[in-house]
């Protein structure tokens, strides 16, 4: 059960990273 949120957590932060990326390369 504690395995569940933190996944959740990561899964969020990877993809806001991950946009954050593609925002930034083209911009760039």
């Amino acid at each position: 059960m504690l395995f569940e949120p933190n996944r959740g957590f990561y899964a969020g932060h990877t993809c806001a990273l991950f946009l954050l990326a593609f925002v930034w390369q083209a911009a760039v």
